[in-house]
């Protein structure tokens, strides 16, 4: 059983839900729940898109949508003091790997300009200059169009771009 399976068994049985979680706490629950289910297909992975792009949206106050997906860090996201909306001392890339992870995860749907400006995003973070991921990053930015035809393909060499479950899953935000 998949993680999405097993989520629904538990909202059966003792009535937890992935909704409802993602509800009471969107900006931090939506990143996790949208994080996780990355690199699955089909209904899950588009869960996983939405849920990506809801947490963006409480965290710009509703300024940062698919429809809007540019973001400002002075202007948008970062709006709410909240943790997971912005750097802070326990994720000082918090928002580079956020918009890397949203970027490839839009490529991997299909919708190559909406990721080209989900990864631009992360690029305007005043903390970008002294992430440790800059080079790794720009390599998934310049090669997006071509990386999106091979992610949509499910080509397994681009999937290994994906950050969940990879070397860089969680030191993509993480890492001083």
């Amino acid at each position: 059983m998949n993680l999405l399976g097993t989520l629904r068994v538990l909202d059966r049985f003792i009535g937890i839900s992935p909704s409802t979680g993602i509800g009471s706490y969107p900006e931090f629950n939506g990143f996790t729940h949208g994080f996780s289910l990355s690199s699955g297909a089909g209904d899950e992975f588009q869960e996983a898109v939405d849920a990506m792009w809801r947490a963006a949206a409480s965290c710009s106050d509703g300024m940062v949508t698919q429809g809007t997906p540019s973001a400002d860090p002075a202007t948008s996201l970062g709006r709410l003091p909240d943790p997971a909306c912005v750097n802070t001392a326990k994720a000082p890339h918090n928002w580079e790997g956020f918009f890397w992870t949203l970027g490839l995860m839009e490529l991997k749907a299909g919708n190559t300009q909406r990721g080209m400006t989900a990864l631009e995003n992360a690029k305007r973070s005043s903390d970008y200059a002294s992430w440790p991921f800059r080079a790794e990053f720009q390599t998934d930015l310049d090669d997006a169009p071509r990386l999106a035809k091979l992610l949509a393909a499910g080509d397994s060499a681009a999937e290994k771009r994906m950050l969940f479950g990879s070397a860089r899953s969680c030191v993509a935000c993480h890492q001083r």
